[in-house]
Formats: structure tokens, C-alpha cells, sequence
């Protein structure tokens, strides 16, 4: 009867030192894909930048062609200006609050 509650207590304990062992390695990977995250988080952020830097190069080009057509394109200019225009009055008028 002895021996068998060794054996339970060993058992135990081997199965013990195994989830430790696992919590451990889970927690190294953990960290590891933490850091991963933390990474690609950050290139995230760095293409997004860029992608509204290069959208606001195309919007002025797309400015730059429409002020330099004649005819009908004059309207699209003019509508581009106008709508700039009440942009920058407004982030006037949320900086004067």
C-alpha cells in the first residue's frame, strides 16, 4: 500500500515538473510572438504613413493636372481649391477653440 501512494506521489510529481516545464515554453512563446506583434505593429504603422503621404503626392498632382488642363477641368480645379480651402478654415477654427 506504501509503494503504490510512492508511485501516486511520483506521478504526481513527474506530471508536475511536465506542466511546468510546458508553462515555460509556453511562456518563452509567448514572449516571443509578443514581440513579433510589437513588431509588425510597427511596419504596420511605418505603411500606413506612407500610404497617406503617397495619397496626399497624388492628390496634389491630381491638383497640379487639374489647374494645368483648360476648359472643363477648370471647374474640377476650382471645386479641388474651394474644398481645401474650407479644410484649412476649419482646422483654423478647431485650433482657435
Amino acid at each position: 500500500m506504501k509503494s503504490e501512494y510512492n508511485e501516486l506521489i511520483i506521478n504526481f510529481r513527474n506530471k508536475i515538473q511536465e506542466l511546468i516545464t510546458l508553462y515555460n515554453k509556453l511562456k518563452e512563446e509567448n514572449i516571443g510572438l509578443r514581440q513579433e506583434l510589437s513588431g509588425l505593429s510597427d511596419r504596420i504603422e511605418e505603411k500606413e504613413k506612407m500610404i497617406r503621404e503617397i495619397e496626399e503626392k497624388n492628390e496634389k498632382l491630381r491638383l497640379g493636372k487639374a489647374l494645368t488642363v483648360s476648359g472643363i477641368d477648370t471647374n474640377d480645379a476650382k471645386a479641388r481649391i474651394n474644398l481645401l480651402v474650407r479644410e484649412i478654415d476649419k482646422c483654423i477654427a478647431l485650433l482657435n477653440r
